[in-house]
């Protein structure tokens, strides 16, 4: 359980100084939308704690290959929500 908790904490203090390091590396992209810049951001932190959240899965010894299927499904659900705002 101690392994745990440390396990979680480092990697939640991890995916903070990463996403401090991106969003940093995105201000200084001036050819972007600062809308564009500010999604990117989002997009990353969440990316990192979804990252984050399937090793302490993994750690737990949950089958994280299990959640293949629910992704994937979660991909084409997002996959044909976003056609036609990307069409736009």
């Amino acid at each position: 359980l101690v392994e745990l908790v440390i396990l979680t904490i480092g990697l939640f203090w991890a995916v903070r100084i990463l996403h401090r390091w991106l969003a940093a590396q995105l201000r200084e992209w001036v050819d972007f939308d600062p809308m564009v810049r500010d999604w990117l951001t989002n997009a990353s932190e969440m990316v990192l704690y979804v990252l984050a959240a399937i090793c302490i899965l993994s750690f737990l010894g949950i089958n994280v290959t299990t959640l293949a299927v629910f992704t994937g499904a979660l991909g084409v659900a997002l996959g044909i929500g976003l056609q036609k705002v990307a069409s736009n």
